[in-house]
């Protein structure tokens, strides 16, 4: 099994290419869904972890959580439970705000990427 600072980064590779317009957050995360799948990254949807259901688990352990609304701090909340479960070897935030950007190497020990996503609502 690779690093998971190594899957990260393929993962987040794997979506820095969407800048089209989305209408809804489900929208994204189909479309989330398909650049994945274009990439051979084998993920599953709303998967559920100790800590709540996040938006996509890779089979590398890479979780992504989707997020166009909300506060940050709620956002952070959120993804430190995620950090929790011992299936998820690292985080990916995949959000169209700015708002919710924040510098962070990795949380509760497990590395962490942001991917800010060009698209817009």
């Amino acid at each position: 099994m690779s690093e998971p600072s190594t899957d990260l980064r393929r993962v987040a590779d794997a979506l820095r290419s969407i800048t089209v317009p989305i209408a809804s957050e489900a929208q994204l995360q189909q479309l989330i869904a398909e650049h994945l799948a274009a990439a051979g990254i084998k993920h599953g949807r709303e998967v559920t972890l100790v800590e709540g259901r996040i938006d996509f688990l890779c089979d590398s352990g890479i979780g992504i959580e989707v997020k166009v609304a909300g506060p940050r701090n709620a956002v952070i909340r959120q993804l430190l439970g995620y950090a929790q479960d011992d299936r998820v070897r690292g985080l990916l935030l995949c959000t169209t705000r700015a708002a919710h950007r924040f510098a962070a190497e990795d949380l509760n020990g497990k590395p962490f990427a942001i991917v800010h996503l060009r698209g817009w609502l």
